[in-house]
């Protein structure tokens, strides 16, 4: 006789009852999706790197308009909470400090991809999609791209656009238009 094995899906509450319990390391990188914890892949240089910049050029160029939230926890729905590399935020008087933000606190998504590319692309941006976030860029840094998704279809509750951009051309999120971004200067590449 064999018996069925089961899963012990979490949600959003309980997880970060485990992290505040200190059952993450502090160098742990992990997310929760949908219900599941999930390891993330570490970060090398190179994608740190195009993190601090794309923090600077947003903090610069958007100023106090916005937070810039790096790597910190933005809940999807109750049993996904996502750590995107960057989130382009609403400002809000609280700092996020009495509840994480949520898809409705967000203008912009940006997962910086190099060993996720795929998981980031199949995974990662339809979440965003089917919990409302209305822009997500996506880093390639092993093809040198920036792939946008935005124009949320709110019947299919997929993104309707997607454009793609290489060094060479400026990007503009459809949230902040009066922002404008070389492509060259986020995928500027290690020496």
């Amino acid at each position: 006789m064999t018996t069925a094995m089961t899963r012990r899906r979490f949600c959003v509450k309980e997880y970060f009852m485990m992290a505040e319990a200190g059952v993450f390391g502090e160098d742990d990188r992990v997310e929760l999706v949908d219900g599941e914890i999930v390891e993330m892949a570490a970060v090398g240089s190179y994608h740190a790197g195009c993190v601090i910049c794309l923090t600077a050029l947003f903090t610069q160029k958007a100023g106090d308009r916005v937070f810039v939230s790096v790597q910190n926890p933005v809940k999807l729905h109750e049993l996904t909470s996502f750590q995107p590399d960057l989130a382009i935020l609403f400002p809000r008087d609280d700092f996020y400090m009495n509840s994480h933000p949520t898809a409705k606190d967000v203008l912009l998504i940006i997962e910086v991809s190099d060993s996720s590319v795929d998981y980031d692309r199949n995974v990662k941006i339809p979440r965003y999609s089917q919990a409302g976030v209305p822009e997500v860029w996506q880093i390639n840094l092993v093809y040198g791209l920036i792939d946008t998704f935005s124009d949320l279809d709110p019947v299919t509750v997929r993104y309707r656009s997607m454009q793609r951009f290489s060094p060479g051309q400026r990007i503009v999120p459809t949230q902040l238009p009066d922002i404008s971004l070389e492509v060259s200067q986020i995928l500027r590449q290690p020496e």
